[in-house]
């Protein structure tokens, strides 16, 4: 019970800064046309999302034109 209450504040907490930032949408990967850019590495994207690199205390540079 204790696990779920956790749960549910750090769903709360979290909805809660989304709401504040004051984003005018909120969009996540599985929304996202890969479509409008195809020399992107979908695995590599997938990989990135599991935010593994964080707990390997690595880093990522992503590079491109601005709108990319």
């Amino acid at each position: 019970m204790l696990s779920r209450e956790v749960s549910a504040r750090e769903a709360s907490g979290a909805a809660t800064r989304i709401r504040s930032a004051g984003f005018p949408n909120r969009k996540s990967l599985q929304d996202f046309n890969f479509e409008h850019q195809p020399a992107l590495n979908r695995d590599m994207i997938a990989h990135l999302s599991t935010g593994t690199f964080l707990t390997k205390a690595r880093n990522v540079v992503l590079l491109g034109s601005p709108g990319t």
